[in-house]
């Protein structure tokens, strides 16, 4: 996604199309032999701040929109009909549930800071860092690729209280 990202911010430079640079139908789908719900809605969550780092590291001010609100369909099998963080009925899928808790955590907070998370050897995940300038608060969003435990450090916060929470909010 970010090397997509950067090629066409590129394209858009090298023509003199100053222009924000918006995503507005990028998602994935729920079918019974595709991705889980679960998937989906880490999915959401790594790609909304993948293109916020994007955002931070260009000076992009563009937006990002989850493809689709509402599954089109009831046909559990077909995959355009499930892109939604709702199913037809409306009931919520945890991809809502994610998306929710994530822009509870960050609305209105500046991404400041992305470090990787390693292992001996190679990356195992990201660490974002937003933060509230007002009350000096920091929000992370973090996200392992390797499915292990990790060290965060948070000397820097020394003194303050921490609460964490997993992607629905719990």
């Amino acid at each position: 996604f970010t090397n997509k990202l950067n090629t066409v911010w590129d394209a858009m430079q090298n023509v003199g199309f100053n222009k924000e640079l918006w995503i507005t139908e990028l998602g994935w789908y729920t079918i019974t032999d595709g991705y889980t719900e679960e998937e989906q809605a880490r999915r959401a969550i790594i790609t909304q701040t993948v293109f916020d780092r994007f955002s931070k590291e260009n000076g992009n001010n563009g937006k990002y929109i989850w493809y689709d609100m509402v599954n089109d369909g009831n046909d559990a099998g077909y995959s355009e009909n499930n892109y939604g963080l709702l199913t037809r009925a409306f009931i919520p899928k945890q991809s809502y549930y994610a998306y929710s808790a994530f822009n509870d955590l960050v609305e209105n907070k500046p991404l400041i800071d992305v470090k990787p998370i390693t292992t001996s050897f190679f990356i195992g995940g990201y660490s974002f860092e937003y933060n509230d300038a007002e009350n000096g608060l920091s929000t992370y969003v973090i996200y392992d690729i390797m499915n292990k435990s990790y060290t965060l450090d948070l000397s820097k916060h020394k003194g303050k209280t921490a609460t964490v929470e997993n992607m629905y909010g719990d």
